[in-house]
C-alpha cells in the first residue's frame, strides 16, 4: 500500500491539530493509537511529540494500515508542523537553532579553512 499525495497533504495539516494553544484547530482526540481515514487510506497514529509548553514544537509519526487491519512498518511518515509565527516559544526555539548552526557553521569553515592552507585531509 502506498501513501498518496492527497495523504500527505491531509497528514500536513492534521499535525497542526496537536498544538492546544491553537483554540481553531486543536482536537484533543488526537492520540497514539488513532487512525486517521482519509479518501485513499487508513493511517495509524504511532508517536505523537507535543511540545507547545518548551519549544513550540509538534510532529507525529504515522503508518499506513491494509485492509487486514495490519500496520506496514516500511512506511513511517513523519510529519511536523511548521515554524508559527503566533507562538513565541517557536520563534525562540528557531532563533537559537539558527545560531546554533551559524556559529557552528562559521567554526566548520574556520577549521577546514586552516587545515586546507596546511595541506591536511579532513574526514
Amino acid at each position: 500500500m502506498s501513501i498518496t499525495d492527497k495523504s500527505y497533504n491531509k497528514l500536513s495539516d492534521i499535525v497542526y491539530w496537536l498544538d492546544p494553544n491553537d483554540k481553531k484547530k486543536y482536537s484533543p482526540d488526537l492520540k497514539e493509537g488513532t487512525i486517521i481515514i482519509d479518501v485513499n487510506n487508513k493511517l495509524k497514529i504511532l508517536k505523537i511529540q507535543e511540545n507547545s509548553k518548551t519549544n513550540g514544537m509538534q510532529a507525529m509519526a504515522v503508518v499506513p494500515v491494509n485492509k487486514a487491519g495490519k500496520v506496514d512498518m516500511s512506511k513511517v511518515v513523519i510529519t511536523y508542523a511548521g515554524t508559527n509565527l503566533d507562538d513565541n516559544k517557536d520563534i525562540q526555539t528557531k532563533i537559537l537553532i539558527k545560531k546554533h548552526l551559524l556559529k557552528n557553521t562559521k567554526f566548520f569553515f574556520a577549521r577546514y579553512c586552516h587545515y586546507n592552507m596546511l595541506g591536511v585531509e579532513s574526514t
